[in-house]
């Protein structure tokens, strides 16, 4: 009978350590996604990723070749391109953020649930081996 509780202890936890690798990788493959997603095209395209964005993309000022003096740059919070330039009516500094707070949510929970696996992983890894 001991015997069979120290095969079925080992089994829990190989099955323990596979889940939780599991859960790693997969955590890691999702954030890096949901960051990609929406900084595919950011640095140096500003005039395709911000022309569209009011106050630059309006029937006054045209999007194309796109705003002077407007930069995209990569946010981590709301991760996407957050606009940076002059508006084209009062000269005044304007900061627009991205709207989508799908891509946020989704690589922050995947990255919470890789350092659940990588706590998970630590924890049987550090229990004693039963023979």
């Amino acid at each position: 009978m001991g015997e069979g509780r120290t095969s079925g202890s080992k089994s829990r936890r190989t099955d323990a350590v596979v889940i939780s690798l599991f859960v790693i990788v997969l955590g890691i493959v999702v954030f890096a996604i949901a960051l990609a997603a929406p900084w595919m095209g950011a640095p140096g395209n500003s005039a395709g990723l911000c022309a569209e964005r009011a106050p630059w993309g309006t029937p006054e000022n045209p999007p194309y070749p796109g705003p002077a003096g407007v930069r995209a740059v990569r946010s981590w919070w709301p991760i996407g391109v957050t606009c940076d330039g002059p508006d084209p009516g009062n000269g005044l500094n304007v900061i627009v953020q991205p709207r989508n707070w799908g891509p946020t949510i989704v690589a922050y929970i995947s990255l919470a649930l890789t350092f659940l696996g990588a706590f998970t992983l630590t924890v049987q890894l550090k229990r004693p081996v039963a023979l």
